[in-house]
């Protein structure tokens, strides 16, 4: 996946698959049996992958712009990851995912 890709993705099912595999390292058998977790639109389930982040020594970076139709933005250091959504959770993904992308580099 490319970073274009990951940072086009819409929050559901498919975005939530692969936050699910990339960064909860979960598989079809964990889905199956449980569902997936809704990572992209549930923030209490995408702020157990926040502090899961926390643990490795990363500091982020959280804001959004005035106006409620503008987009949150997420920063991961030391990685400079930056990455943005129509909501907090969204967001969020999309920086791990990014994270993860990176560190395969």
């Amino acid at each position: 996946m490319t970073i274009k890709e990951i940072l086009i993705m819409q929050p559901g099912e498919k975005l939530d698959r692969l936050v699910g595999k990339e960064i909860a390292g979960l598989d079809e058998e964990y889905f199956y049996e449980f569902g997936v977790p809704c990572y992209s639109a549930d923030i209490l389930v995408t702020w157990q992958m926040v502090e899961k982040i926390r643990t490795i020594d990363t500091y982020i970076e959280i804001s959004n712009g005035w106006q409620p139709e503008q987009f949150w933005w997420v920063k991961l250091t030391p990685e400079g990851i930056n990455a943005w959504g129509r909501t907090l959770p969204e967001a969020i993904c999309k920086a791990a995912l990014l994270a993860k992308l990176e560190n395969k580099k």
